[in-house]
């Protein structure tokens, strides 16, 4: 990309996603993990994907 440093909204929406199978995977397999952390970081990038990536005059994510 040219120019300045951008934010992508579907970039943020994968972290989401893996976040949230991360989380998911972890509990379904009692497999060790930082669960807490996950959870804090996947709801952060929500806030944000829903903040700044979320469009309601089109009613969709831009």
């Amino acid at each position: 990309m040219r120019g300045g440093r951008q934010h992508f909204t579907f970039s943020k929406v994968m972290a989401w996603v893996a976040y949230d199978r991360a989380i998911k995977s972890a509990e379904k397999f009692e497999l060790p993990g930082p669960i807490d952390h996950w959870c804090e970081m996947r709801a952060r990038v929500r806030a944000e994907v829903l903040k700044k990536g979320w469009n309601a005059k089109l009613n969709s994510f831009t």
